[in-house]
């Protein structure tokens, strides 16, 4: 009975978030998708519409997966099955609604005892929505990557909670699925590569020597998803590496020893719609203090690049201090800027809030239960990726890790009668923690800004 009850608030809230996400499209109305969406789009053809081969497709900076969903939805429309655009949305809003309203919820409820019931699910769902509005409208890879960085969480965790006595099939197929999907996220968005990393250090740990057959499945899992990538590095780069290449022919450097180089000179960087306010569509938010360091120069190997970090220790850790910040701070949660002037002052001060009440929540959450080692590490591998792109140029949309869990602690908390009436009761000294939380962000938000003098209101 309580299974079923399960599923039934599984598939209510799914639809719901579905219809959700629909009348989000519906109300964007996006005819055309610039800069990195656009690439993506355009990159879906290279696939060959009337003549599939995965060999069509050459991008070395681009796995090959998210093109080749942009492929899929194309091919629809191509043979006669709706249009670009509803496919699309109705793809996303499948795809993202499952995030939202199922898997998420319910991989958070596996490792930390958290029960969202339908409500709670909506409103997680509703929050997602207004937040990660630019990564759902546009095809951005970053939602699509974490899903299946997600589910791969998820069936770790149900292998994990297997009895002994679980048949041997159900192990294997986890243990492939597991595989594949940290191979669909991968090469989805290569910095997902220490997830792999660390799933495979977690693997080792846990579980390899009594159950070494599952570890050759999440290989073989892992090795279905690289094969396409194979293929192509094969034919266009002549070798068969399973990497993403992250770099072009000739560069003389890789593109995260770039990124490296772009983050110490700019706090955040945002693209900019609207040129008849401000000129260009880089909007660059220069960090002085990064560009008095570097004076001009580039930094061309790691191993500079560390000596670099230990030289100005402490001006660089207060640099990455403020990524994080600037990462964390939602400001234009359309990924795109059509309205650079527009008042940011309400979803500033929404996100703020979520953010001290997902802390919050999961103080509260974790007083009352005692947390595994294996949770503990699932925890660490799951923020891998984020703790990577902090030393890099910031962008909003790449924290979406960290947001989403504080976010549904912020759920769980702000409907949870019990946690109102400790909040009641320590009202004052939590009020003044807000309130100072608040001004501190509003401050350090308006240090980031002051560079181009765009008004909070």
């Amino acid at each position: 009975m309580k299974e079923r009850n399960k599923i039934q608030t599984g598939l209510a809230g799914f639809l719901l978030g579905f219809i959700c996400i629909l009348i989000l499209h519906k109300a964007a109305q996006v005819q055309v998708y610039p800069y990195d969406s656009g690439v993506y789009w355009g990159m879906g053809k290279e696939f060959g519409l009337a003549d599939f081969r995965f060999q069509n497709y050459g991008e070395s900076l681009r796995g090959y997966v998210y093109p080749f969903f942009c492929y899929l939805i194309q091919k629809l429309s191509y043979m006669g099955v709706g249009v670009d655009q509803w496919n699309f949305w109705i793809a996303s809003g499948i795809l993202y609604s499952f995030l939202f309203t199922v898997l998420f919820p319910e991989t958070m409820e596996r490792m930390f005892g958290i029960h969202m019931g339908i409500i709670k699910r909506c409103v997680f769902c509703d929050i997602c929505c207004c937040f990660f509005k630019g990564m759902i409208i546009y095809p951005l890879s970053d939602l699509f990557a974490f899903t299946f960085a997600v589910l791969a969480i998820y069936l770790f965790v149900c292998y994990m909670g297997n009895e002994e006595g679980e048949l041997l099939c159900k192990k294997i197929i986890l243990s492939a699925g597991m595989g594949f999907c940290l191979g669909i996220a991968y090469y989805a968005r290569p910095i997902y590569l220490a997830v792999i990393l660390g799933f495979f250090a977690l693997m080792l740990y846990s579980i390899v020597f009594e159950k070494k057959l599952s570890l050759l499945f999440l290989l073989i899992g892992l090795g279905i998803a690289a094969f396409p990538q194979m293929l192509i590095n094969h034919t266009h780069f002549h070798t068969w590496s399973p990497l993403v290449l992250t770099a072009e022919e000739g560069a003389e450097m890789s593109l995260y020893l770039q990124q490296l180089n772009w983050g110490l000179v700019m706090q955040k960087y945002e693209t900019n719609m609207d040129l008849e306010t401000y000129g260009s569509a880089r909007m660059v938010f220069r960090d002085t203090i990064g560009e008095k360091l570097l004076n001009g120069g580039v930094i061309r190997s790691y191993f500079l690049y560390i000596k670099f970090c230990i030289k100005y220790f402490a001006d660089v850790a207060m640099i990455y201090l403020k990524h994080v910040f600037n990462g964390m701070d939602i400001v234009y949660p359309g990924v795109y800027i059509w309205k650079l002037n527009e008042n940011r002052f309400f979803t500033q001060f929404f996100n703020y809030t979520f953010i001290i009440c997902g802390l919050d929540g999961i103080f509260y959450t974790m007083k009352k239960l005692k947390l595994s080692k294996v949770n503990l590490c699932v925890s660490g591998v799951y923020i891998l990726p984020v703790l990577l792109v902090i030393p890099t140029a910031v962008e909003t949309r790449f924290f979406v890790a960290c947001h989403i869990v504080l976010y549904l602690f912020a759920v769980n908390v702000l409907l949870n009668k019990q946690w109102w009436k400790d909040f009641w009761e320590r009202k004052w000294k939590k009020s003044i923690k807000y309130v100072a939380f608040l001004g501190i962000c509003f401050l350090l938000n308006s240090q980031t800004f002051n560079c181009f003098g765009i008004p909070l209101w």
